[in-house]
């Protein structure tokens, strides 16, 4: 048995608080012990570099910073391999923006980087001054406002008209960002597309047949442009399964649009 409490603040935002929780499983909780292989293939561990995190590092003295940073990247501790970087601002950032906040500039003629040359990119390039080989993967929290219901960075939905429009936004930061020597190895299409955070942070919701768009969209860019940069579809929870099944079944080419398709939760995420 199931009883749950909920109630709303000030600000009429629903809260659930559970009084009697049944104990549940679901697939990513049970232990399932094989002798057999059950993935190909392993990309590592990582950590988030978001906003916030790149500030509060360039905070820190930098003989400090370089000891932790080696602890954290290198085989004398941690030796992690892989890390999220957000395209823009996202829910831990010092900062609310995206690369392009000047309404309908469908021509991207304002679109620039410069506002994460302060902490972020510095961050980025001191730790890959220490590992190299990091891979790196991108994940918008929020396409520019003007492209989404609503007008605003926090919340809203994407409009489809804009979905090209925003495929060359993406394919402008991958080129930005490989002409300051970081190379983004994988792109997710949002994070967290079913979920707008009530527009208390920078969020955007997604109709699955407008990402699936998105992607195919952004698929050929990418390989028009020579890009060696993969689509991991649908960075959300595991629980989200039956959306990405669906979405492989009504549209089977998005599998070569994607080329690696993954369900990435957010959950075992440390931001």
């Amino acid at each position: 048995m199931t009883v749950t409490k909920y109630t709303t603040n000030n600000k009429f935002v629903l809260k659930s608080e559970p009084v009697f929780p049944s104990g549940t499983e679901t697939g990513a909780a049970k232990h399932i012990i094989t002798e057999g292989i059950v993935c190909d293939s392993f990309n590592g561990f990582g950590v988030a570099l978001t906003g916030a995190s790149c500030y509060n590092l360039m905070q820190m003295e930098k003989e400090e910073r370089q000891k932790l940073l080696k602890y954290i990247y290198t085989e004398e501790g941690l030796n992690l391999s892989v890390a999220r970087i957000p395209v823009g601002s996202c829910d831990y950032s010092a900062e609310i923006y995206t690369y392009d906040d000047v309404p309908n500039d469908t021509e991207l003629k304002h679109f620039s980087i410069e506002r994460d040359r302060a902490y972020i990119l510095p961050m980025i390039k001191e730790i890959i001054s220490i590992k190299p080989d990091l891979k790196l993967f991108a994940s918008p929290w929020s396409p520019p406002g003007w492209m989404k219901t609503g007008g605003s960075i926090c919340g809203g939905v994407m409009r489809q008209k804009y979905i090209k429009t925003y495929a060359e936004y993406i394919i402008k930061f991958i080129k930005a960002y490989k002409a300051e020597g970081i190379n983004i190895s994988v792109i997710t299409p949002q994070n967290e597309p079913e979920v707008d955070q009530w527009g208390m942070f920078p969020a955007c919701k997604w109709h699955p047949e407008h990402e699936v768009e998105y992607v195919l969209t952004l698929s050929k860019r990418l390989k028009e442009e020579n890009l060696d940069v993969d689509i991991w579809f649908y960075d959300h929870n595991f629980d989200g399964w039956r959306r990405v099944d669906w979405c492989l079944t009504e549209y089977p080419e998005i599998k070569n649009a994607a080329r690696r398709l993954r369900g990435i939760t957010t959950a075992g995420q440390s931001k």
